[in-house]
């Protein structure tokens, strides 16, 4: 199995992933593609390629208009309302903070952190835009490891909400926090390693530090996948859809998607197994998203949340193409996610209806992607 993890957004690692051979079922989803490619509007995203510099660019959905924003240190995130958007950069003295800037480049910030020694690494936008929660550490006193909260408009009132030992806990990027903004999703190693690479637990928590409950059951992990996809809230926040593994996560080639209760409770079974690695709920909440592989390329499907419906969405059969990383777009009509050949940082950003219909190229300059996301309309 091929480790996709990253500690941010960016999908970095090799996939010679393997495509999952099940059939749509009856009950499959339906599109409404528009007639028209250039009234689909237009996506934001992070690129790596050789020899350049990570950036952001803003592209409509029919591959026109692209245009670049700025350079950015490890990914640019947007905020929920699409007019600005998140960076995790060093500040002036080197210590790791948060940089915000307006959709168009401008407006470019770099924000203080009110703390001699404190640091505070790549978050999630609240559902109003104004906090950031991010990871937290101190270089010279190991016990201030754990989630923060603070504003967003000029990073102040800084509130720590967990503490996670020798540890780091790990804010899900994006959509860490619920939909109603009163928890958050974070990662925290499963062993008393430190690494992000290693086989994770998944948690919640109030956003004032209270009701810590860990969601993945006992002799279960998941994995920091691509700074979260392994995870994601259902639209009412009384569910978070899982990865799981039955042991150590990135040993295991036989993961599957699980949906528990927000307090821990009613973990049920939801797909097959394989080698799965992302679970991405729909905005309507009828549909997860996952990916998947049995022996070659990955490709995508849906499920209800139920465990009904299986639907293949994409197939890597005809052209050897891996698909990865679905990203809804707010209609719940198709997904957005990168499809290559043989490496992640070697793809291009792909749409596809959910009736599996409507399969397009977006970019047509392959490199590394990542926080990819729908911007409003214009």
């Amino acid at each position: 199995m091929k480790r996709y993890r990253v500690a941010v957004i960016f999908l970095a690692a090799v996939c010679s992933l393997p495509a999952c051979t099940s059939q749509r079922e009856e009950g499959s989803p339906t599109g409404s593609p528009s007639a028209d490619p250039s009234e689909e509007g237009s996506i934001v995203f992070n690129r790596s390629t050789a020899g350049k510099d990570l950036a952001v660019f803003t592209i409509n959905l029919d591959g026109t208009e692209e245009q670049r924003i700025r350079p950015v240190g490890d990914g640019a995130i947007l905020s929920p309302d699409g007019t600005r958007l998140m960076d995790h950069i060093p500040a002036d003295d080197g210590r790791l903070t948060t940089s915000v800037f307006d959709i168009d480049g401008s407006g470019y910030e770099v924000l203080p952190i009110d703390d001699p020694t404190l640091q505070l690494g790549y978050g999630a936008w609240s559902p109003d835009g104004n906090r950031f929660v991010t990871d937290g550490w101190d270089e010279t006193h190991d016990g201030r490891k754990g989630l923060y909260t603070r504003r967003s408009s000029d990073g102040g009132d800084i509130v720590r909400l967990t503490d996670a030992g020798i540890r780091y806990d790990f804010p899900m990027t994006p959509g860490g926090y619920s939909p109603d903004g009163s928890r958050i999703l974070f990662f925290r190693p499963s062993t008393r390693a430190e690494g992000d690479g290693e086989p994770m637990d998944l948690f919640a928590v109030r956003v004032d530090g209270t009701g810590l409950q860990k969601l993945d059951p006992p002799g279960t992990t998941t994995g920091l996948v691509g700074g979260g996809i392994a995870a994601s809230w259902s639209p009412d926040g009384r569910k978070v859809a899982v990865v799981l593994s039955s042991g150590s996560f990135w040993d295991d080639d036989a993961r599957a998607v699980y949906a528990v209760d927000a307090d821990g409770s009613h973990v049920k079974l939801i797909t097959p197994r394989g080698d799965i690695l992302s679970a991405q709920w729909s905005p309507d909440g009828r549909w997860i998203a996952f990916d998947s592989s049995d022996g070659g390329p990955h490709d995508l499907f849906l499920i209800h949340p139920d465990g009904t419906g299986l639907a293949q969405i994409t197939s890597s059969e005809e052209d050897g193409l891996f698909s990865f990383g679905p990203v809804w777009s707010p209609d719940s009509t198709k997904l957005l996610f990168v499809r290559g050949l043989d490496e992640l940082d070697s793809t291009d950003l792909w749409t596809v209806n959910v009736d599996g219909t409507g399969l397009s190229q977006v970019t047509h300059s392959s490199g590394s992607y990542g926080g990819y996301a729908w911007l409003p309309p214009r």
